[in-house]
């Protein structure tokens, strides 16, 4: 019976092949009677891009919108292509997202273009776009992937009841669809309801022939119920079936919970080697070592580990071992002066592990300080001694100039809260200035242009020292940081003390460890009476929360 179905297969396999050399055939003659027809062209690319020709494809297309820059079937599968070939290009996502919008603006109606929109933004880490053009596809033709995709994105925004109404739409209207039930079992898991995970992801696996996505989800519905071995035996499997890292680390973490620890040091094992023969990115090395890491009982296994690494590893690949091995060190032992940081990319790696810590429950309040004091002591202390006097003029009643630091002046959370103290700001009485350490631009950063009455400067590319010096010429009299530890900040900036009076603010509650920032503003609720111990600047309690301010300049 296998071998009649496999013999079925490839004979539909090469049915479909020589319909697609057909139709290729027969799109290419039609383009060359007519090389100027934008529907030729259109349907000509299409085929490339169905066959993952996506070079062609592209050209294709290109040649139709020159034809006909309003042909929306055109924007939309350029857009798509774009999107196929980005990788981890995140300018080549946003250029697919403006062709998705040519699309819906050149033709209305068209779902595929509000579906494709919202998967992207899904892509993009931007739900609440997801959701706006998922439930715009939606109310033009129902799909059971679409309503997958926007429950998954109400998920992300931690909307679960709209999220389970979206799920349990697409299983009444498509039950023989498996995308709503594998995502509605993660979301069981998600709230703790193991047996009805379970019951999702078997359906899952009954409609998909057991998918390897199916798969995952019901172990990990199994691990949720405390089955774990159950769940082990569901891992193994995967790993016979496709030899990927992932699947390696899954099951030496299962097998870390069943405390079969060198058991999971060989998954582990086998996992890397696996990834090394692929030749990826070496980012399960970290998951792996932090798993064994977060044990002080388990460290030797995570040196072993490491250990089993060949002994010549490509350039980017050895130097994220060693950001590792430091990882190690400094989560587990805290021996700081024995394995003191010093490069300019430890900086960074440091500056993580304190966001790390943050969000820890591992670790008590004094250590946390303690951490963010040692940062201050090897990084930024040095600027402190070199920086030179300010030369502010101290004149009674003169404009006030203020700069805020963020990369976020962009749709995000950080932006819905600062937006209402940048916007009330008496621009008799305050020049504000905003420095942008991002390169995305969205309605937000066009928004936030507008309340700088003193500056707008987009940093990111500039050198800490080029900032400061920046910041020093536009005389800025207080300096805002809003981002703390958090990605892609410019602590650094503030070591240098470019403005005589720095302050903390909303995006890192947390203390920086820096003497070099002045004040931090927070509240009764954050920073309960008794915390000035723990933080090295002079906190200022708002009355209420410290999210939500009011101005008196």
């Amino acid at each position: 019976m296998n071998e009649l179905t496999q013999n079925v297969n490839k004979m539909l396999a090469g049915k479909q092949k020589q319909l697609t050399q057909q139709a290729t055939h027969h799109a290419q003659k039609a383009v060359k009677l007519a090389p100027n027809n934008a529907g030729f062209l259109t349907t000509l690319a299409t085929i490339y891009r169905t066959t993952h020709q996506y070079q062609e494809a592209e050209k294709a297309y290109r040649q139709a919108l020159k034809q006909n820059p309003e042909e929306a079937i055109a924007l939309d599968g350029l857009g798509q292509t774009l999107w196929r070939l980005a990788g981890k290009g995140q300018l080549q996502k946003e250029m697919a997202e403006t062709y998705f919008k040519q699309a819906i603006a050149a033709n209305p109606n068209l779902e595929i273009a509000y579906f494709s929109l919202a998967q992207l933004s899904l892509e993009l880490d931007n739900a609440e776009q997801a959701v706006f053009y998922g439930n715009q596809a939606l109310a033009r033709h129902p799909g059971a992937s679409i309503f997958a995709t926007v429950g998954d994105a109400y998920q992300r925004l931690e909307k679960y009841t709209e999220a389970e109404h979206c799920y349990q739409q697409g299983i009444q209207q498509f039950p023989d669809h498996s995308s709503c039930y594998k995502l509605y079992a993660d979301l069981a898991i998600e709230q703790e309801n193991p047996q009805q995970a379970k019951d999702l992801a078997h359906k899952a696996c009954a409609l998909t022939q057991n998918d390897v996505e199916s798969l995952v989800v019901l172990a990990k519905a199994y691990e949720a119920a405390g089955e774990l071995a159950t769940a082990e035996n569901i891992y193994t499997g995967l790993t016979n079936q496709a030899s990927l890292p992932g699947y390696y680390y899954s099951l030496a973490a299962n097998q870390v919970k069943q405390g079969q620890e060198k058991a999971a040091l060989e998954m582990l094992t086998q996992g890397m080697r696996v990834e090394l023969e692929r030749q990826e990115d070496t980012i399960y090395l970290g998951i792996y070592s932090a798993q064994f890491a977060s044990d002080w009982r388990l460290f030797s296994h995570a040196t072993e580990i490491l250990k089993q690494l060949p002994s010549q590893l490509p350039t980017e690949q050895q130097a994220y071992v060693e950001q590792v091995v430091r990882m190690i060190l400094l989560r587990i032992t805290g021996e700081y002066s024995k394995h003191p940081i010093h490069a300019e990319d430890d900086i960074v790696l440091y500056s993580s592990y304190l966001l790390d810590m943050h969000y820890s429950p591992e670790y008590t309040q004094e250590e946390v300080y303690t951490a963010h004091c040692e940062f201050d002591r090897l990084f930024t202390q040095p600027f402190i001694l070199t920086s030179t006097p300010h030369k502010n003029l101290l004149e009674k009643g003169r404009q006030l100039r203020v700069g805020y630091i963020s990369e976020d002046f962009r749709e995000h959370s950080v932006a819905y809260f600062i937006e209402s103290v940048l916007s009330s700001h008496d621009p008799e009485k305050v020049a504000v200035f905003c420095y942008y350490n991002n390169t995305h631009q969205d309605a937000v950063t066009e928004r936030f242009k507008g309340y700088c009455n003193g500056g707008w400067r987009d940093c990111m590319e500039w050198t800490d020292d080029e900032l400061a010096n920046i910041i020093r010429r536009d005389k800025i009299d207080f300096l805002v940081d809003l981002m703390g530890h958090t990605g892609k900040n410019r602590i650094l900036v503030f070591a240098r003390k470019p403005a005589p009076v720095q302050m903390a603010y909303l995006g890192y509650s947390d203390t920086t460890g820096l003497t070099a920032i002045d004040y931090r503003l927070t509240d009764a609720y954050v920073e309960p009476e008794g915390a000035e111990q723990f933080s090295s600047e002079q906190l200022l309690r708002m009355p209420d929360s410290y999210f939500v301010i009011n101005l008196l300049i």
